[in-house]
């Protein structure tokens, strides 16, 4: 396999970044996942040096030569980092040219942001895969490059965003991208189709950069609106248990409706009804739970003994009832998640 070139973003630098030596994503710019777009050149379509070696997990380590005063001028935290008392702000005012590796950063995606950063604007690639985006702006919220960068994210992300009927397979990353980028429509828009569509365990579940606090809090409200339907439920079957008759037509009715109850909700896990957090608690989402109540159908004694509108009809009602209302659920607002880091210039 080639070396990696050594690339030269201010060639008066006083900065070399040694850039690569770890495992990246190997996705590659194909013409099939790219959407249309008329801003198109050939230079930015030319592969990376990682993209020509997309073969292998393992990229070999290049070096690029970079000035501290734009780093500093665009990140807080390569501010910190150089006007510090870390080693490298150490190292600077002590030589010409201060090394700094980075190896756990995605080489494509941090020689993009460097082109921002030193104003080579031509060399910034117009469209990227999902993949590619994501990884651009994870380096993005690390080093805090949200206001020299947002002229391009706002085209990049318009490019890919395609959710607005459908959901994204890979929802939760889209909902870290717009909470990155402050997408609040999109963001809250997201976080609904998360709470409705989304099924236990999410915590777990979940390996990717969006943060943990946003994922719990998506999980914490998908299990109330899991609660209530369950308390419902329980409320349902103990009225049907009680010496109190329900149905005023058949005193044998009501037998009849409660076993009708358990021998669906059974199946199902829902009988005896689990608690939210119980490992038996239903796996299944918001929006499937809702559906199966409004499709559960219960026989009464009283439909197979009279021929015109039965007496205890609401006991079809009353699951429906139970059902979460969707129409009611709402997204989660943006504003909610303060972020540690600030967006704004430093």
């Amino acid at each position: 396999m080639a070396p990696w070139e050594d690339q030269i973003f201010d060639p008066d630098g006083d900065v070399v970044l040694i850039l690569g030596g770890a495992s990246v994503s190997n996705a590659s710019i194909t013409d099939d996942t790219l959407p249309d777009t008329p801003m198109q050149n050939s230079e930015a379509e030319s592969p990376s040096p990682c993209q020509q070696h997309h073969e292998t997990n393992e990229c070999d380590s290049f070096e690029a030569k970079v000035s501290s005063k734009h780093l500093i001028l665009a990140s807080r935290v390569f501010r910190a980092m150089f006007n510090g008392n870390f080693r490298e702000a150490v190292d600077l005012h002590k030589q010409e040219v201060s090394k700094v590796a980075l190896p756990d950063d995605n080489p494509d995606a941090l020689v993009t942001l460097l082109d921002i950063v030193h104003g080579l604007n031509r060399q910034v690639p117009r469209k990227f895969t999902e993949t590619q985006f994501l990884d651009i702006v994870m380096l993005i919220d690390k080093y805090e490059l949200h206001e020299a960068t947002y002229l391009f994210t706002d085209i990049w992300f318009q490019h890919l965003w395609k959710w607005t009927e459908k959901t994204p397979p890979n929802l939760f990353d889209w909902i870290y991208i717009c909470w990155v980028l402050t997408k609040a429509s999109e963001f809250k828009n997201l976080t609904r189709t998360a709470i409705l569509e989304s099924q236990s365990d999410l915590g777990q579940s979940y390996t990717g950069p969006c943060p943990t606090f946003i994922v719990q809090k998506v999980e914490s409200e998908r299990l109330a609106l899991v609660s209530a339907c369950l308390v419902r439920l329980t409320h349902m079957l103990g009225r049907y248990e009680t010496p109190m008759q329900q149905c005023k037509a058949d005193k044998d009715c009501d037998a009849q409706v409660l076993g009708s109850l358990i021998q669906k909700l059974k199946p199902l896990g829902l009988f005896p009804v689990p608690l939210p957090h119980a490992p038996t608690a239903p796996t299944m989402s918001v929006k499937e739970l809702s559906s199966l109540f409004h499709e559960l159908k219960i026989r009464t004694l009283c439909q197979l003994r009279y021929n015109h509108s039965p007496p205890c009809r609401r006991v079809g009602d009353s699951l429906q009832d139970i059902a979460p209302e969707l129409g009611g659920v709402r997204g989660l607002g943006i504003g909610s998640f303060a972020r540690t880091k600030s967006p704004g210039p430093p």
